[in-house]
């Protein structure tokens, strides 16, 4: 599986920078300007990061992580549907920054931006952890093993 390290690496990279944007979402969109609300709120996406970090470690050993971390990506792709209609909705009738600072609290344009690009990340990712779970299974079949 030492063909797939550069994939690995790539899926960690893009990791750190979800978790980061994730949590500049949270504080942008938040009323207070504490990271304590933020924090619980993005543990879920620092589980990602750590799956990632794994395996990109050893895929062998922490290869079993791989379809957790497909479920997971599977359920974002799923869940920001609602989202993006949502953002859409209060969109509506405006004007591209029309009365709007660019680094206004809850700006949609950046929500949506953020949200987008964490979508198009995320489909990547599940595409990768799609072919490392599906390519872990195949090799395992190769050496005579289980599933």
């Amino acid at each position: 599986m030492g063909v797939y390290r550069p994939l690995r690496v790539v899926l960690f990279v893009y990791e750190c920078i979800r978790l980061l944007l994730v949590l500049g979402l949270y504080l942008f969109s938040a009323d207070t300007v504490g990271l304590f609300p933020a924090l619980p709120l993005a543990a879920a996406n620092g589980l990602f990061l750590l799956m990632a970090l794994f395996m990109l470690y050893s895929i062998e050993v922490y290869g079993i992580y791989a379809p957790l971390y497909l479920a997971g990506k599977l359920f974002f792709i799923a869940a920001v549907r609602p989202w993006f209609s949502g953002l859409i909705a209060e969109l509506q009738g405006r004007i591209f920054f029309e009365n709007l600072m660019f680094f206004e609290r809850r700006n949609p344009w950046i929500v949506l931006g953020v949200a987008f690009f964490m979508f198009c990340g995320d489909l990547f990712s599940a595409g990768a952890s799609a072919l490392l779970v599906f390519r872990g299974k195949k090799e395992k079949k190769l050496e005579g093993g289980g599933i």
